[in-house]
This record gives structure tokens, sequence and C-alpha cells, in this order.
């Protein structure tokens, strides 16, 4: 797995963390960063999608029920509304987000033809929600 992908994939395993077991987001980002060993970038990078993610989270479930119309699993959910507030909200490229976040998919045993068919409906949609601007 590349380096972007095993990011992405610490972000999964954080926003998991926080969703599944309902633990406080300093303690589960400190646990996590101090196990993998990571620069002051990386965890900056982390850090910002993980709150953004959890801030956009409405937002990002309002976009992609426009496009999913079956109920998600839990690791799905997660997977996406990350790719998605990466996508749309934090101006990310995205062919790169849904790269990794594909790769991730494959690793976590997602089917990554889904989550590859969500978010390439979604980017083809990012204009028209900036331009929208969902209301913050």
């Amino acid at each position: 797995m590349k380096k972007s992908a095993k990011i992405r994939y610490i972000i999964f395993k954080i926003l998991i963390e926080i969703y599944k077991k309902n633990k406080n987001f300093d303690e589960v980002f400190e646990g996590v960063i101090s196990k993998n060993n990571l620069d002051l970038r990386d965890k900056s990078l982390i850090f910002n999608v993980c709150q953004n993610t959890m801030r956009y989270n409405l937002h990002s479930k309002i976009i992609l029920n426009k496009f999913i119309k079956k109920k998600l699993k839990t690791t799905q959910y997660i997977l996406l509304i990350s790719a998605v507030t990466q996508i749309v909200f934090l101006n990310f490229k995205t062919y790169a987000v849904v790269y990794d976040t594909v790769d991730v998919s494959r690793h976590i045993n997602l089917f990554p033809g889904f989550i590859n068919a969500a978010l390439q409906k979604v980017a083809k949609e990012k204009e028209e929600f900036n331009k929208t601007k969902i209301s913050k």
C-alpha cells in the first residue's frame, strides 16, 4: 500500500473507532499516531481530514444519499464520507482521493468497484455542490 493510501487507512481507523466505539477523538488520535511513525505533515493531514469529516458528516451523508439508494455498511459509510469530505469540502485532487480510497477498500475487503463508482459520481457533481454551497 502506498503512503497516501496508508494515511487514508489511518484516517479510516480513527473514524471507525470514534463512530463504532464512541470514543474521544483526542484519545484515538494520540493512540493511532503513537503506533505509526509519522512526520508532522502527515499528522496534520490526518487531523484535518478527521476533524472535517466529523464536521461535514451530515452534508456528506446528504451528498451520498443523492447517489446511493441502498443501505450502507458502517465501514462503507465511514470510508465514503471521508472521501466525499476530501473531494467536495477540502478540494483535494479527485483522482488521488478516489485511487487511494479504492486501494483502502481493497485492503479492508469492501467492494472496490462500488466505492469507485460512487466516488466517480460524486466527483462529476463536485462543481454543482460547490456552486450551491450546502449551508455550513
